[in-house]
């Protein structure tokens, strides 16, 4: 019997895939047109992604959330008919980590709610802190050591590497026929040794990173209070990240959150009009230290094909919402 083994929503995997046979294959338009009726007349997406988005909620690696979701799609894979649902552990990934309260706003010249959430791995405020503003716009090491002895138990403002711009497009479009012919015409680009365009932007990124742990270990030596980052983003949205390792053994740093970038920008404009500017904000978080494994959410469907009995077929995926699970399903259905 044939076993399909699938790897399913535990972020970051491989794809795997048994090599192809090199003669052509008969394929089986019956089975497509039931695969394809499936898929288009009972999905089941908007089921799946309401339970993984907003009954599990966020999925960071080793969060509660994750969890949730983990456990949530090894039932639905046993529901769904398939065998040996497991969640797996697949080696050591680091700590866990979740958001039990986040609040910001800017208090003086006046009230104003802000929006922003604590970066990823970043500690708790001591309570409910309400601080003066500092910007720290430093680009280079010197720039950093300007701030020397003018940081301590204030809220530090990081500079907004990317401003946002007005649009006056909507944000999505329909292309059209000569779009869409040049895309159908278009050749794979020839592969380069070098990119210089790339090269440069790695340059840059590595050396702001380097530039960002220097000033992360001047603020705890300074004795900051907090940090407002953040780093894209537009009309009050803004993208997350991790403000600290998720490593057992990572370096401390302060508490952090991560600003829609129009906040960020009111804050910096302020502060740099010479007008005094204080934030209240309070951060929850919470690390989970106990297990520091990470997991794959595992299941099998046994297969029918005599010939094929001793093969092994891998379907791996990430943490797209729904995805993997729905084309598993859809096969399943398609053809139990």
């Amino acid at each position: 019997m044939t076993i399909l083994r699938l790897l399913a929503l535990a972020g970051g995997l491989a794809l795997a895939a048994p090599t192809l046979a090199q003669q052509a294959e008969k394929v089986d338009q019956a089975m497509i047109a039931k695969i394809k009726d499936e898929g288009m007349n009972r999905s089941k997406v908007m089921e799946t992604a309401f339970y993984l988005t907003d009954v599990c909620g966020p999925r960071l690696a080793n969060s509660d959330g994750l969890k949730r979701a983990n456990e949530w799609t090894k039932g639905q894979l046993t529901k769904w008919g398939m065998s040996n649902a497991n969640i797996e552990p697949w080696g050591d990934f680091g700590r866990g980590w979740d958001i039990e309260k986040s609040y910001v706003a800017m208090t003086a010249p006046y009230y104003h709610a802000m929006i922003g959430a604590p970066k990823a791995w970043t500690p708790s405020t001591t309570g409910n802190v309400k601080k003066q503003v500092v910007y720290v716009n430093a680009t280079t090491e010197a720039d950093l050591a300007k701030f020397q002895g003018k940081l301590r138990d204030k809220i530090v403002l990081t500079a907004v590497a990317t401003p946002p711009k007005t649009t006056f497009e909507a944000d999505a479009k329909r292309y059209t026929d000569d779009e869409l012919t040049k895309m159908m015409e278009a050749q794979p680009a020839r592969p380069t040794t070098e990119d210089p365009a790339m090269t440069e932007r790695m340059n840059a990124r590595r050396a702001q990173a380097a530039l960002r742990t220097k000033l992360n270990e001047m603020l705890m030596s300074e004795g900051a209070a907090a940090v407002l980052s953040t780093r894209g983003g537009s009309h009050g949205t803004f993208f997350t990240s991790n403000g600290a390792p998720y490593a057992a053994d990572a370096k401390p740093v302060l508490p952090e959150i991560e600003m829609s970038p129009e906040d960020q920008l009111r804050l910096i404009r302020l502060v740099e009009a010479g007008i005094p500017v204080e934030v209240e904000m309070e951060t929850k978080t919470r690390f989970q230290n106990t297990d520091l494994k990470g997991y794959n959410v595992i299941a099998e469907i046994p297969g029918s094909d005599k010939k094929l009995k001793k093969e092994i077929v891998m379907l791996g995926g990430i943490w797209t919402p729904g995805t993997l699970p729905l084309a598993l399903r859809i096969m399943q259905q398609a053809a139990p």
